[in-house]
């Protein structure tokens, strides 16, 4: 598998939580954790002194933020279960604890624990909320509506109850669907929180644009005579504005706490930041789901997608995650988008599926038809490395050379590590001699079969070598140019420049040099200029470092996320663009938003183009030069 050179060869193990969501959780949090504390006394008489010890000194440790340690008390007070009046709250205060460490996982594992090991606790309730504001933090929007639902119907203070309805509310703004609503609504046989999960209802149909649905929901609800408080919340959900054109839903599917969370996070925040610059068009709501870097976990996550009322999906950075993805929403007719992975064939998976970056095969064919055609090159020789990679771009580089009626004439392997490459240049070196040899014989009138060709010059070759007194061949005399290779393609890994650079220099080849997407690193080339002025190279996107788009980008950027932008943003900045102005163009349901992708030609993207309308892959390639320490474009 093939994506971003900037992703493979960054090994990020960096574990940050996206906090872009539609939702401020954080004041709320703050309120719930004043809350919660409310009514727990500090001792009770005749219970087991070392409880109440650990349980006591636990708590000191939490009030002074030392939630590590307290963390150890509040484990050993959980353990403890024979005679020990304090358990329930130890439970509560450990995932309370858990929860200020940003360990999430353990949160849920310890309130679930509370939830079904005491479902008659006082204190369930305040577990319910823990674990919905843990459910948040991951990302997963429906479980923390289940949850907030569960406290509103279990809380035995008003203020907890009020909080958890707000909470769940204001959640109905961002990543809730009216299926999930709507299930939410049947699950259980709700008394205290069926009037709220009601009005949710009937404020997603508004915010839906239906309004007929919702005044139906609001007039039932009503003729069953609620409680004051929700009648008045129902007659100003009425009279408010929420209606308008449909919400327009975008799943996106990230290793936001994987291998790639540091790129992935770059990723987003291009996203969210060209959301930021629309000014007006329909709602577009992120809904965010972590794949971890784990495909068991992209599994599940696609499935929570594909029930989530979204419009479009946009997958994994990684190759295969992102082939997941796209194969299981196959039966959905859900688009899939494929931000950066350029392997061949994944728009193959189905015809929802749209690749934004042009794959392997469209990337080299593109090099070697601009060489023939804008460069006048005809013969060429290839050293790339013997993988998957280098099979790919290779037999694409050469069948459209075939395809102009060009020539290969040496094709060289080397494998991942090496640094001696003095085997495979020498080779080339031959097979540079041999094709001038034959040309020169053609030019005399002579046409002889390619078995004589090689006869006569191996004769020469035994004659140089006895005539040297090192043994050499014709080829080893490097004093003598080869210039019978137009051009040598070398689509190599970006450790592997500065060893065949350097070594490629003392063969005396005199070729244009092409270089694959690992060239793209302006800094490298200046290091390796007297070795490489000239490559001609291909790139998923290019900016220059003058260009005023991208200065303008770049401090919009940074004043938008307090952060530069990476490779990452600007493809998440991109595609998003894309997907906004197919949205603004009066596309609303996935079918549409579909066939609007699979007809862009030539969308003005930064640093490069998008055009899907032949295969659904990106089939825009960037090539440049490198010439005297600056980059060029050399495309149209």
């Amino acid at each position: 598998m093939w994506i971003s050179r900037a992703i493979w060869r960054k090994a990020s193990r960096s574990n940050n939580n996206i906090r872009r969501r539609a939702l401020n959780i954080k004041s709320i949090l703050r309120i719930w954790r004043m809350l919660a504390l409310l009514g727990i006394p500090m001792m009770v008489a005749g219970q087991s002194s070392d409880p109440e010890a650990l349980f006591t000194q636990g708590l000191i440790l939490y009030r002074n933020n030392d939630f590590a340690q307290a963390k150890v008390n509040f484990l050993k007070l959980a353990a403890l279960r024979e005679n020990n009046p304090r358990e329930t709250i130890g439970i509560l205060m450990l995932a309370k604890t858990h929860f200020q460490l940003a360990e999430y996982d353990d949160v849920i594992h310890f309130a679930g624990r509370l939830i079904n090991d005491y479902p008659g606790s006082a204190y369930v309730a305040h577990a319910y909320y823990l674990r919905a504001c843990a459910h948040y933090e991951r990302g997963e929007a429906d479980q923390a509506l289940n949850d907030l639902a569960y406290t509103v119907e279990f809380a035995r203070t008003t203020e907890l109850h009020h909080l958890a309805e707000s909470t769940a509310t204001n959640m109905l703004d961002g990543a809730i669907s009216q299926k999930k609503i709507e299930s939410l609504a049947t699950s259980y046989s709700w008394d205290k929180a069926k009037p709220i999960i009601t009005l949710w209802r009937a404020r997603l149909e508004y915010k839906n644009g239906q309004k007929a649905a919702g005044d139906r929901i609001l007039d039932s609800f009503l003729a069953t005579k609620p409680a004051a408080r929700y009648a008045t919340i129902a007659q100003q959900l009425r009279s408010s504005d929420l209606g308008g054109s449909p919400q327009i839903r975008i799943g996106l599917l990230q290793p936001v706490s994987g291998y790639f969370a540091e790129e992935s996070q770059d990723f987003l925040r291009g996203c969210a930041f060209a959301l930021k610059r629309r000014s007006n068009g329909p709602e577009i709501a992120l809904i965010l789901k972590d794949t971890r870097g784990d495909i068991v976990a992209t599994i599940n996550a696609a499935y929570e997608l594909a029930d989530a009322d979204v419009q479009l999906v946009i997958g994994d950075l990684e190759g295969m995650r992102a082939a997941t993805i796209a194969g299981l929403l196959r039966s959905s007719d859900i688009p899939v988008i494929i931000p950066v992975a350029t392997d061949n064939n994944l728009a193959q998976i189905s015809e929802s599926v749209f690749q934004m970056n042009s794959d392997l095969e469209t990337r080299s064919a593109a090099l070697a038809e601009h060489a023939m055609k804008e460069l006048n090159l005809k013969t060429f020789a290839i050293l790339a490395p013997a993988d998957d990679y280098g099979g790919i771009i290779t037999d694409a580089f050469a069948a459209k050379v075939d395809q102009l009626h060009g020539a290969i004439i040496s094709q060289q392997w080397y494998y991942p590590g090496t640094t001696d490459f003095s085997g495979h240049l020498q080779a080339i070196r031959e097979a540079g001699f041999r094709h001038a040899y034959r040309d020169s014989l053609h030019s005399w009138g002579l046409n002889p079969n390619m078995a004589r060709i090689d006869s006569i010059y191996s004769r020469l070759d035994r004659q140089a070598r006895r005539s040297s007194e090192d043994g050499d061949n014709l080829a080893s005399y490097t004093n003598i140019a080869v210039r019978s290779i137009d051009g040598v393609f070398i689509p190599c890994y970006e450790e592997d420049i500065p060893f065949i650079a350097s070594q490629y220099a003392l063969y005396n080849i005199k070729s244009q040099l092409l270089g694959g997407d690992s060239w793209n690193n302006a800094e490298m080339l200046r290091r390796q200029q007297r070795y490489v002025n000239g490559v001609v190279y291909i790139a998923g996107f290019y900016l220059a470092e003058t260009d005023l788009d991208y200065i303008n980008f770049t401090r919009d950027f940074r004043l938008a996320t307090a952060k530069s932008p990476g490779a990452m943003a600007l493809y998440g900045y991109n595609i998003m663009n894309l997907i906004i102005k197919a949205v603004d163009s009066g596309n609303r349901t996935a079918r549409e938003i579909a066939a609007y992708l699979a007809s862009v030609h030539e969308f003005d993207g930064l640093g490069t183009k998008i055009s899907l309308h032949n295969r659904r892959v990106n089939e825009f390639v960037n090539i440049l030069q490198f010439q005297d320490g600056l980059i060029y474009r050399v495309n149209e």
